[in-house]
């Protein structure tokens, strides 16, 4: 499994992508979109949500939220969204 994923963030240009990386990842886009501290807590299997915040959760503020949101309407199209509206 680990080669897998070292194989894979080779191939996207992911350098330093592990694990621990990708569960933070996660629980950032499941906060992005709303999802309940308890859903993400549960998807983490942590004991408790201080855990999953302490640890996981980087939220963006509104400001770069809408700068990720243009750049991907720039590079993608309009279509695009990156968390809720």
């Amino acid at each position: 499994m680990v080669e897998r994923l070292k194989a894979a963030c080779k191939a996207l240009k992911l350098n330093g992508a592990n694990w621990h990386w990708l569960r933070g990842v996660r629980a950032t886009f499941l906060d992005s979109v709303g999802a309940p501290i308890g859903t993400t807590q549960a998807l983490l299997a942590h004991e408790s949500p201080e855990t999953t915040k302490g640890l996981y959760l980087l939220s963006a503020s509104s400001d770069a939220q809408k700068a990720v949101d243009g750049v991907g309407e720039k590079l993608i199209g309009p279509k695009f969204r990156f968390g809720p509206k």
